[in-house]
Parts: C-alpha cells; structure tokens; sequence
C-alpha cells in the first residue's frame, strides 16, 4: 500500500490518472484563452450594435455640430 503511494507520487501524471483526470497540453489551454477571447468580441460587438443610443450617421452629426459649436465659441472671444 505505501509503496503505491509512493509510486503515485512520484509520476504527477499517474496521480492524475489515479483519480480520472489527465494533465491539458499548453497549447490546448491556449486555444481556449484565444476562442474565449474571440466570443468576447463577438458578444460585445453585439451587444454594443443593439444598446446603441443613437445610429452611426446621427452620432457623427451631433459629434460634428458640438465641435463646430466648439470651435465658433473660440473664435468669438
């Protein structure tokens, strides 16, 4: 009995196995990182297409009217 233990603890990928369970590859983990990632962007992109308060062309309109409003309040003074 003490010595399987001993054997077990000398092998991490036999411990493992002892219980169900295999060590993941490096490159496995990263591509779950990178697909997680990539799920970010779509939802978020999403997301920000449904919770957007005003249309592109409407949101450049008013960007452009507060800096011209902007620049003739410098000029006046």
């Amino acid at each position: 009995m003490l010595q399987d233990i001993v054997k077990n603890i000398s092998s991490p990928d036999r411990s493992l196995r002892s219980v169900g369970l295999v060590r993941a590859s490096q490159t496995h983990g990263a591509l779950n990182a990178l697909s997680a990632f990539a799920l970010g962007l779509v939802i978020g992109a999403g997301l920000a297409l449904l919770l957007a308060p005003m249309s592109g062309p409407q949101l450049r309109k008013r960007v452009q009217e507060g800096a011209n409003g902007r620049d003739n309040a410098l000029l006046a003074h």
